[in-house]
């Protein structure tokens, strides 16, 4: 069974720091947020606003992995996490750079409480750490004491222990540290890179024959552990100069490792490998992929123990259906002797009652009477008629216990009724949660997928045309002044207080159909929708057009904007809101909003609102359920995904599912 690999190696930390600088050099950090690890790591995001503006999201995973991801899973901010922004909320990001050659990355920041230094190991058993300009320890998400090194808030900040860096250092110096290192001479060559350089499994075996690195260090001379470093240093260097990501997926479709090069001889049997254009989008295809298996795998174990307890229930009903029907079936049969010879037990039952009161319980002549066999203490006697036993009390009449007897038989009656009744309820319960195990097994958990547009309300058109619009006054005048061009067009509805949208058209010119579609979202997230509006008129502009100079005398407020001749208008908008799940090749999800004919077209399943008087919290909750009763892969799909959404006060006025799963 081929290992499948979880962490990123030194040669990868070197590829990915240096895509993550080129694209993160100068933002800022605008938020950090815990995340819930399927792994049992801590796991961090930070929001980072990019000189352009735009934003994007570091996943770090210490002793794991650090990429920029487009998958957000669940979000938390615990007290940890509050004093983790104190520290780099608003700061800028200055260096990205890899420690040496190690698993080991450093964010330098600045702001206005001075430079710090964000310290991320990828090692196993590896930190998080924010130090100051001396180096001191300000956070750590965990203390830790070995016997190399000590890590707590207050303590200066040292490395693990570093294996030499063989990239800087020169092919002399590397040879005579693994020859004159006693302790490898019976160690083979591959192993012993391994060990004294630090240098990945997966780099040797690709680089070195396989005669080559089984040979003992001993049994090599200078020249031979020689060309063997140089080998490994010049591919590793050229890897890092110009990479070449790629993921290796095995014979049933599993993912099983990536790397920042091609592999030729690691690969398993019947694996294949896929090229992609990034090492970070390589990165984070791998571990959502990864991350999506091990939710579905959690989801599978909370059902097999789920289906454990209810085997075990089930068990212990079975048990409790076999006493019952058999004490049942007893009583059944006294009831019909008791039947059959009432005269005569009657009889006897007298006759002992007669004998009791005036001699007292005297063994021979209660026999004379007929029975069995008695009890003083419980004051009963005992009849054996057609094989079968009968207990009856001494102190009442026959009429009055068998009419307890038939009450008892209806009692136990109704008893086994209800065992049976919720015995097949829990079978059928059973049978759906084995059924489900069976296909979750074989899924894969959607992961919510983040756009550069997603901070905004946006819509891609029936033609392909991006439009995104402002959710309050201060995202109004960022995507205008960002993002409207003369030849693009700004869509708002015909009142005041609502969102801008511009259509991005890229010297396309959408059609009526792409207008309206756009039309429909600026009229929904408007004021109009809190008003319980049926519809609304609205406008729209070349960019042009539009300007943030106000008429002599006035004053355009924040989001506000004037508007220069003529305005096009699109009458009588409707306002109802198709809200959807987008699933894009089977991997991740998105939640799509616009015209109901749209929105069917893009997304498995929809709701489709309207304003009322529901709040937003109900409204988003019963769309959660909808959507997760219907297809078991949105696992990850949370309210606040698509609370977001939602206008404002409303009413779901229709459901819609076309796919089941």
């Amino acid at each position: 069974m081929v290992k499948v690999k979880k962490a990123l190696t030194s040669l990868d930390v070197a590829v990915i720091t240096n895509e993550i600088r080129g694209t993160l050099l100068s933002s800022r950090v605008v938020n950090i947020y815990g995340v819930k690890s399927v792994t049992g790591n801590e796991a961090y995001v930070l929001k980072i606003r990019k000189v352009n503006g735009e934003y994007s999201y570091l996943y770090i995973e210490p002793g794991c992995r650090i990429n920029l991801t487009k998958y957000i899973t669940d979000l938390i901010c615990t007290g940890k996490i509050s004093l983790l922004r104190r520290f780099l909320r608003n700061s800028k990001i200055t260096e990205i750079k890899q420690h040496d050659f190690e698993r080991i990355v450093e964010i330098s920041t600045a702001s206005s409480e001075g430079s710090r230094k964000l310290i991320i190991e990828l090692i196993p058993r590896g930190v998080l750490c924010i130090t100051d300009n001396d180096g001191r320890i300000l956070f750590i998400s965990k203390s830790l004491s070995t016997r190399d090194r000590e890590l707590r808030i207050g303590l200066k900040y040292v490395t693990p222990p570093k294996f030499p860096n063989v990239l800087s250092e020169s092919i002399t110096e590397l040879t005579n540290r693994l020859l004159s290192n006693d302790t490898l001479k019976n160690t083979t060559l591959g192993s012993a890179l391994v060990r004294a350089m630090g240098i990945a499994p997966e780099i040797v075996n690709e680089v070195l024959g396989t005669e080559l690195r089984s040979k003992k260090l001993s049994n090599l001379d200078i020249d031979e552990v020689s060309r063997a470093l140089k080998e490994l240093v010049e591919f590793m260097k050229k890897v890092i100069k110009s990479p070449r990501p790629s993921i290796v997926i095995n014979s049933e479709g599993n993912y099983v490792s990536f790397h920042p090069f091609e592999p030729k001889k690691t690969l398993c049997k019947d694996c294949r490998v896929v090229l992609y254009n990034s090492f970070n989008e390589v990165v984070d295809e791998y571990y959502r992929e990864i991350t999506s298996k091990e939710v579905i795998y959690e989801e599978v174990k909370k059902q097999k123990d789920e289906v454990t307890r209810l085997s075990k229930v089930l068990e212990n009903m079975e048990e409790e259906e076999g006493k019952v029907s058999k004490e049942l079936e007893k009583l059944n049969r006294v009831l019909n002797v008791l039947s059959n010879n009432y005269l005569v037990i009657d009889k006897v039952l007298n006759c002992c009652v007669r004998v009791i009161k005036n001699v007292g319980w005297d063994k021979d002549l209660l026999i004379k009477c007929g029975i069995s066999s008695f009890s003083k203490d419980k004051g009963v006697i005992t009849l054996n008629i057609e094989g079968t036993e009968i207990n009856l009390k001494i102190n009442a009449p026959l009429n009055q216990q068998y009419f307890e007897l038939i009450k008892r038989i209806k009692i136990l009656e109704k008893k086994l009724a209800k065992i049976k009744e919720k015995k097949e309820e829990i079978e059928r319960e059973l049978k759906e949660i084995i059924n489900e195990v069976k296909v979750r097994e074989v899924e894969e958990a959607l992961l919510l997928r983040i756009d550069w547009f997603s901070k905004y309300h946006w819509i891609i058109t029936t033609n392909g045309f991006i439009a995104i619009g402002g959710r309050n006054a201060e995202q109004n005048e960022r995507v205008v002044r960002r993002y409207l061009r003369d030849k693009d067009i700004f869509v708002h509805a015909d009142i005041h207080g609502g969102s801008a949208f511009v259509i991005l058209c890229n010297n396309k010119e959408p059609d009526i159909l792409d207008l309206m579609e756009v039309a429909t979202l600026a009229a929904c997230y408007s004021k109009a929708w809190k008003a319980g509006l049926g519809a609304i008129d609205v406008y729209w502009v070349k960019g042009y057009q539009v300007s943030k100079a106000a008429p002599a005398g006035e004053y355009l407020s924040v989001g506000a904007f004037a508007i220069k001749g003529k305005k096009n208008y699109i009458r009588g908008v409707k306002l109802e809101l198709a809200l959807g799940i987008e699933v894009i090749n089977n991997r991740y999800m998105r939640i799509f909003c616009g015209p109901e004919e749209l929105v069917s077209k893009r997304c498995v399943g929809y709701v489709v609102l309207v304003p009322g008087n529901d709040g937003k919290e109900v409204v988003a909750k019963e769309i959660v359920e909808f959507f997760k009763s219907n297809d078991r892969r949105l696992l990850k799909l949370n309210v606040n995904n698509v609370l977001e959404r939602i206008p404002g006060k409303s009413r779901i006025v229709k459901k819609v599912w076309k796919h089941k799963f």
